[in-house]
């Protein structure tokens, strides 16, 4: 990363990076950053979220403090992870999940019986 010195390298120095990572691209909501040293590009995940508790259930079922913990949580393990619903995970989101995907599961079959 790079910490500005002095003002005159702040100009210098953010000319650099987005020249560096104009042709970087960093999935998840990484951030691209560049090391001073080998001035390489490289993607980094966000290390800190404010101290809000607004939890959100996510697609992979795990109840998340705030929506920046569950962007922070699809980052680190690059998988896309999305809200499914505002507020805490119930124990029933699975037996949802499960209920919708056999009742399609049945529609779709008797529907096909029923056309032939």
């Amino acid at each position: 990363m790079y910490p500005f010195n002095k003002p005159e390298d702040i100009s210098k120095n953010v000319f650099l990076v987005s020249e560096t990572c104009e042709k970087m691209y960093c999935s998840f909501g990484a951030l691209c950053l560049v090391d001073q040293t080998s001035q390489q590009a490289y993607c980094r995940c966000e290390q800190h979220c404010p101290d809000v508790f607004s939890p959100v259930c996510g697609s992979d079922s795990v109840t998340y403090s705030s929506d920046c913990q569950l962007q922070m949580a699809s980052c680190s393990q690059q998988r896309r992870i999305y809200i499914h619903h505002q507020g805490q995970c119930g124990t029933c989101s699975f037996f949802i999940y499960f209920c919708k995907l056999l009742l399609w599961f049945v529609l779709r079959t008797w529907c096909r019986f029923c056309i032939l």
